[in-house]
Protein backbone atom coordinates (compact mmCIF):
# COMPACT_ATOMS: atom_id res chain seq x y z
CA UNK A 1 0.00 0.00 0.00
CA UNK A 2 1.30 3.47 -0.86
CA UNK A 3 2.49 5.26 2.23
CA UNK A 4 1.26 8.66 3.25
CA UNK A 5 2.59 11.02 5.85
CA UNK A 6 1.53 10.47 9.43
CA UNK A 7 0.45 14.12 9.42
CA UNK A 8 -2.05 13.57 6.60
CA UNK A 9 -3.55 10.51 8.25
CA UNK A 10 -3.73 12.03 11.73
CA UNK A 11 -4.96 15.47 10.75
CA UNK A 12 -7.48 14.28 8.18
CA UNK A 13 -8.90 11.64 10.55
CA UNK A 14 -9.25 14.31 13.23
CA UNK A 15 -11.07 16.73 10.89
CA UNK A 16 -13.31 14.09 9.31
CA UNK A 17 -14.24 12.54 12.65
CA UNK A 18 -15.96 15.75 13.71
CA UNK A 19 -18.74 15.04 11.22
CA UNK A 20 -19.82 11.92 13.13
CA UNK A 21 -19.17 13.02 16.68
CA UNK A 22 -22.09 13.07 19.06
CA UNK A 23 -23.77 9.89 17.89
CA UNK A 24 -20.89 7.49 17.16
CA UNK A 25 -18.10 6.56 19.58
CA UNK A 26 -14.90 8.31 18.52
CA UNK A 27 -12.92 5.04 18.45
CA UNK A 28 -15.48 3.56 16.04
CA UNK A 29 -15.34 6.67 13.85
CA UNK A 30 -11.55 6.50 13.58
CA UNK A 31 -11.67 2.76 12.85
CA UNK A 32 -14.26 3.20 10.05
CA UNK A 33 -12.45 6.18 8.55
CA UNK A 34 -9.16 4.26 8.59
CA UNK A 35 -10.80 1.36 6.72
CA UNK A 36 -12.16 3.81 4.13
CA UNK A 37 -8.84 5.65 3.78
CA UNK A 38 -6.87 2.42 3.35
CA UNK A 39 -9.32 1.30 0.65
CA UNK A 40 -8.77 4.57 -1.23
CA UNK A 41 -5.00 4.27 -0.87
CA UNK A 42 -5.01 0.78 -2.38
CA UNK A 43 -6.47 2.30 -5.54
CA UNK A 44 -3.18 4.12 -6.12
CA UNK A 45 -1.32 0.92 -6.95
CA UNK A 46 -4.16 -1.46 -7.87
CA UNK A 47 -3.86 -2.18 -11.64
CA UNK A 48 -7.24 -3.93 -11.73
CA UNK A 49 -8.96 -0.77 -10.44
CA UNK A 50 -7.20 1.42 -13.01
CA UNK A 51 -7.81 -0.98 -15.90
CA UNK A 52 -11.52 -1.45 -15.12
CA UNK A 53 -11.97 2.30 -14.78
CA UNK A 54 -10.20 2.94 -18.09
CA UNK A 55 -12.38 0.39 -19.90
CA UNK A 56 -15.58 1.83 -18.40
CA UNK A 57 -14.71 5.47 -19.10
CA UNK A 58 -12.28 5.63 -22.06
CA UNK A 59 -10.86 9.10 -22.67
CA UNK A 60 -8.67 9.82 -25.73
CA UNK A 61 -5.02 10.10 -24.70
CA UNK A 62 -5.56 8.68 -21.20
CA UNK A 63 -3.61 5.58 -20.17
CA UNK A 64 -4.94 3.11 -17.57
CA UNK A 65 -2.38 4.38 -15.08
CA UNK A 66 -3.93 7.86 -15.36
CA UNK A 67 -7.10 6.47 -13.75
CA UNK A 68 -5.27 5.36 -10.61
CA UNK A 69 -5.70 7.53 -7.57
CA UNK A 70 -2.69 9.62 -6.61
CA UNK A 71 -0.96 11.45 -3.80
CA UNK A 72 0.19 15.00 -4.49
CA UNK A 73 1.60 17.81 -2.37
CA UNK A 74 -0.46 20.90 -3.16
CA UNK A 75 -0.36 24.59 -2.19
CA UNK A 76 -2.09 25.43 1.11
CA UNK A 77 -3.22 21.81 1.60
CA UNK A 78 -0.01 19.79 1.93
CA UNK A 79 -0.21 16.12 1.01
CA UNK A 80 -3.54 15.24 -0.67
CA UNK A 81 -5.25 12.08 -1.95
CA UNK A 82 -6.96 12.59 -5.33
CA UNK A 83 -8.91 10.58 -7.89
CA UNK A 84 -10.58 11.20 -11.26
CA UNK A 85 -14.35 10.73 -11.46
CA UNK A 86 -17.16 11.22 -13.99
CA UNK A 87 -20.47 12.69 -12.89
CA UNK A 88 -23.19 10.10 -13.37
CA UNK A 89 -20.73 8.03 -15.39
CA UNK A 90 -20.90 10.65 -18.17
CA UNK A 91 -17.52 10.84 -19.94
CA UNK A 92 -18.18 14.48 -20.82
CA UNK A 93 -18.44 15.50 -17.14
CA UNK A 94 -15.07 14.73 -15.52
CA UNK A 95 -14.17 16.00 -12.06
CA UNK A 96 -11.51 15.26 -9.45
CA UNK A 97 -12.33 13.99 -5.98
CA UNK A 98 -10.23 15.59 -3.25
CA UNK A 99 -10.53 12.64 -0.90
CA UNK A 100 -8.19 13.55 1.95
CA UNK A 101 -5.80 16.37 2.80
CA UNK A 102 -3.16 17.28 5.34
CA UNK A 103 -4.42 20.84 5.93
CA UNK A 104 -7.87 22.19 5.12
CA UNK A 105 -7.32 25.14 2.75
CA UNK A 106 -8.51 28.59 3.77
CA UNK A 107 -11.33 30.35 1.88
CA UNK A 108 -8.96 32.19 -0.48
CA UNK A 109 -6.78 29.19 -1.28
CA UNK A 110 -9.29 27.10 -3.27
CA UNK A 111 -8.81 28.71 -6.73
CA UNK A 112 -5.03 28.13 -6.68
CA UNK A 113 -5.49 24.62 -5.26
CA UNK A 114 -8.07 23.65 -7.88
CA UNK A 115 -5.90 25.02 -10.70
CA UNK A 116 -3.04 22.80 -9.51
CA UNK A 117 -5.33 19.76 -9.32
CA UNK A 118 -6.76 20.43 -12.80
CA UNK A 119 -3.24 20.68 -14.23
CA UNK A 120 -2.28 17.34 -12.68
CA UNK A 121 -5.32 15.65 -14.29
CA UNK A 122 -5.10 17.66 -17.54
CA UNK A 123 -5.57 14.61 -19.78
CA UNK A 124 -9.17 14.40 -18.50
CA UNK A 125 -9.86 18.17 -18.63
CA UNK A 126 -11.78 18.11 -15.33
CA UNK A 127 -14.44 20.77 -14.93
CA UNK A 128 -14.42 20.83 -11.15
CA UNK A 129 -13.01 19.47 -7.91
CA UNK A 130 -15.33 17.79 -5.40
CA UNK A 131 -14.75 18.00 -1.67
CA UNK A 132 -16.67 16.92 1.44
CA UNK A 133 -16.80 19.56 4.17
CA UNK A 134 -18.56 20.13 7.46
CA UNK A 135 -22.10 21.48 7.15
CA UNK A 136 -22.02 25.25 7.37
CA UNK A 137 -18.72 25.57 5.51
CA UNK A 138 -19.28 27.17 2.12
CA UNK A 139 -16.86 27.93 -0.72
CA UNK A 140 -17.21 30.92 -3.03
CA UNK A 141 -18.47 30.00 -6.52
CA UNK A 142 -18.88 26.33 -5.54
CA UNK A 143 -21.99 24.31 -6.39
CA UNK A 144 -23.59 22.22 -3.63
CA UNK A 145 -24.00 18.53 -4.36
CA UNK A 146 -25.11 15.94 -1.79
CA UNK A 147 -25.75 16.43 1.92
CA UNK A 148 -24.71 13.62 4.28
CA UNK A 149 -27.46 13.09 6.87
CA UNK A 150 -27.17 10.80 9.89
CA UNK A 151 -28.57 10.13 13.33
CA UNK A 152 -28.66 7.49 16.04
CA UNK A 153 -31.91 5.60 16.58
CA UNK A 154 -31.98 6.83 20.18
CA UNK A 155 -32.38 10.40 18.87
CA UNK A 156 -35.15 9.70 16.37
CA UNK A 157 -38.32 11.73 16.88
CA UNK A 158 -41.81 10.25 17.13
CA UNK A 159 -44.10 11.35 14.30
CA UNK A 160 -47.90 11.06 14.68
CA UNK A 161 -49.37 8.57 12.19
CA UNK A 162 -52.75 9.55 10.67
CA UNK A 163 -55.54 7.02 11.09
CA UNK A 164 -55.89 6.58 7.31
CA UNK A 165 -52.26 5.45 6.97
CA UNK A 166 -51.12 1.83 7.20
CA UNK A 167 -47.50 0.66 7.12
CA UNK A 168 -46.21 -2.86 6.60
CA UNK A 169 -43.03 -4.81 5.80
CA UNK A 170 -42.51 -5.61 2.14
CA UNK A 171 -39.87 -6.98 -0.25
CA UNK A 172 -38.05 -6.41 -3.54
CA UNK A 173 -41.27 -6.89 -5.52
CA UNK A 174 -41.89 -3.19 -4.81
CA UNK A 175 -39.36 -2.26 -7.52
CA UNK A 176 -41.99 -1.80 -10.26
CA UNK A 177 -44.14 0.47 -8.08
CA UNK A 178 -41.06 2.45 -7.04
CA UNK A 179 -40.10 3.00 -10.69
CA UNK A 180 -43.60 4.29 -11.49
CA UNK A 181 -43.38 6.71 -8.58
CA UNK A 182 -40.34 8.42 -10.08
CA UNK A 183 -42.34 10.88 -12.13
CA UNK A 184 -42.76 14.63 -12.00
CA UNK A 185 -40.44 17.50 -11.23
CA UNK A 186 -39.89 16.44 -7.62
CA UNK A 187 -37.65 13.53 -8.60
CA UNK A 188 -36.07 14.82 -11.82
CA UNK A 189 -32.48 13.64 -12.10
CA UNK A 190 -32.90 10.91 -9.47
CA UNK A 191 -32.80 7.18 -10.14
CA UNK A 192 -35.12 4.66 -8.45
CA UNK A 193 -33.77 1.66 -6.58
CA UNK A 194 -34.22 -1.35 -8.86
CA UNK A 195 -35.04 -4.92 -7.87
CA UNK A 196 -31.40 -5.81 -7.29
CA UNK A 197 -30.96 -2.78 -5.05
CA UNK A 198 -34.01 -3.73 -3.02
CA UNK A 199 -32.87 -7.34 -2.70
CA UNK A 200 -29.80 -6.02 -0.90
CA UNK A 201 -32.00 -4.26 1.65
CA UNK A 202 -32.73 -6.02 4.92
CA UNK A 203 -35.68 -3.76 5.67
CA UNK A 204 -38.37 -2.54 3.23
CA UNK A 205 -41.63 -0.90 4.27
CA UNK A 206 -44.70 0.06 2.24
CA UNK A 207 -47.06 2.90 3.03
CA UNK A 208 -50.75 2.62 2.18
CA UNK A 209 -53.26 5.47 2.32
CA UNK A 210 -56.85 4.27 2.59
CA UNK A 211 -55.69 1.05 0.95
CA UNK A 212 -53.90 2.71 -1.97
CA UNK A 213 -50.15 2.35 -2.58
CA UNK A 214 -48.54 5.39 -0.99
CA UNK A 215 -44.80 4.81 -1.06
CA UNK A 216 -41.80 2.70 -0.12
CA UNK A 217 -38.72 3.14 2.03
CA UNK A 218 -35.80 0.71 2.25
CA UNK A 219 -32.53 0.39 4.15
CA UNK A 220 -29.58 -1.99 4.24
CA UNK A 221 -26.74 -2.71 6.62
CA UNK A 222 -23.69 -0.84 5.36
CA UNK A 223 -20.50 0.97 6.24
CA UNK A 224 -20.28 4.38 4.64
CA UNK A 225 -17.29 6.56 5.26
CA UNK A 226 -17.28 7.30 9.03
CA UNK A 227 -20.08 5.09 10.29
CA UNK A 228 -21.33 1.54 10.29
CA UNK A 229 -25.11 1.20 10.46
CA UNK A 230 -28.15 1.37 8.19
CA UNK A 231 -28.02 3.15 4.84
CA UNK A 232 -31.35 4.48 3.53
CA UNK A 233 -31.38 3.23 -0.06
CA UNK A 234 -34.84 4.32 -1.15
CA UNK A 235 -37.62 6.59 0.05
CA UNK A 236 -40.32 7.69 -2.36
CA UNK A 237 -43.98 8.63 -2.14
CA UNK A 238 -46.58 8.14 -4.85
CA UNK A 239 -46.95 11.41 -6.80
CA UNK A 240 -50.54 11.90 -5.65
CA UNK A 241 -49.52 11.82 -1.98
CA UNK A 242 -46.59 14.24 -2.09
CA UNK A 243 -46.81 17.57 -0.32
CA UNK A 244 -49.19 16.21 2.32
CA UNK A 245 -46.73 15.77 5.18
CA UNK A 246 -46.44 12.00 4.70
CA UNK A 247 -42.68 11.88 4.10
CA UNK A 248 -41.85 11.84 7.83
CA UNK A 249 -44.53 9.18 8.40
CA UNK A 250 -42.93 6.92 5.78
CA UNK A 251 -39.43 7.48 7.12
CA UNK A 252 -40.55 6.86 10.69
CA UNK A 253 -42.12 3.55 9.63
CA UNK A 254 -38.74 2.49 8.26
CA UNK A 255 -36.92 3.66 11.40
CA UNK A 256 -39.33 1.75 13.63
CA UNK A 257 -38.58 -1.46 11.73
CA UNK A 258 -34.84 -0.82 12.00
CA UNK A 259 -35.22 -0.13 15.71
CA UNK A 260 -36.85 -3.55 16.16
CA UNK A 261 -33.72 -5.23 14.81
CA UNK A 262 -30.92 -2.95 16.04
CA UNK A 263 -29.68 -1.31 19.20
CA UNK A 264 -30.62 2.23 20.13
CA UNK A 265 -27.02 3.24 19.38
CA UNK A 266 -27.31 2.13 15.73
CA UNK A 267 -26.86 4.91 13.18
CA UNK A 268 -29.14 5.55 10.19
CA UNK A 269 -27.56 7.57 7.41
CA UNK A 270 -27.72 8.51 3.76
CA UNK A 271 -27.24 11.28 1.22
CA UNK A 272 -29.77 13.80 -0.04
CA UNK A 273 -29.41 16.14 -3.00
CA UNK A 274 -28.84 19.63 -1.61
CA UNK A 275 -31.67 20.95 -3.81
CA UNK A 276 -34.14 18.39 -2.45
CA UNK A 277 -35.48 20.59 0.33
CA UNK A 278 -38.54 18.41 1.16
CA UNK A 279 -36.35 15.36 1.80
CA UNK A 280 -33.92 17.41 3.88
CA UNK A 281 -36.85 18.70 5.94
CA UNK A 282 -38.15 15.16 6.41
CA UNK A 283 -34.78 13.93 7.66
CA UNK A 284 -34.48 16.79 10.17
CA UNK A 285 -38.04 16.32 11.39
CA UNK A 286 -37.35 12.65 12.04
CA UNK A 287 -34.25 13.49 14.07
CA UNK A 288 -31.43 12.95 11.59
CA UNK A 289 -28.89 15.74 11.28
CA UNK A 290 -27.04 17.24 8.34
CA UNK A 291 -23.41 16.59 9.22
CA UNK A 292 -21.46 17.22 6.00
CA UNK A 293 -21.89 18.34 2.40
CA UNK A 294 -20.13 17.71 -0.90
CA UNK A 295 -19.24 20.75 -3.04
CA UNK A 296 -18.16 21.07 -6.67
CA UNK A 297 -15.55 23.81 -7.08
CA UNK A 298 -15.04 24.95 -10.70
CA UNK A 299 -11.56 24.61 -12.19
CA UNK A 300 -12.13 27.19 -14.94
Amino acid sequence: MTSISSALRARWLSQAAQQAQGFVHLNDVHANLSIWLDQQLRRITDPDFANRFALACPIPGARPTDYAQRIRTLPEAGQCLLGIRFFGGDHSKPFVDLLAWETLPGPNAWPTLCDAIAADFAVFQPRSVRVLLDTGVAIANARPDQVWVAGALKNINDIPVPSFVTTMRSDASEAESVARAYTGEEVTGLSPADEDDLRDCEIIVRLEIDGAWGGVAAAQRARQWAVDGYLIVEEVLAPSFRGKGLGPVLQQALLIEIRAEASQEAVVFGTIDAKNLPSRHTARRCGRQERAQWWFIPTV
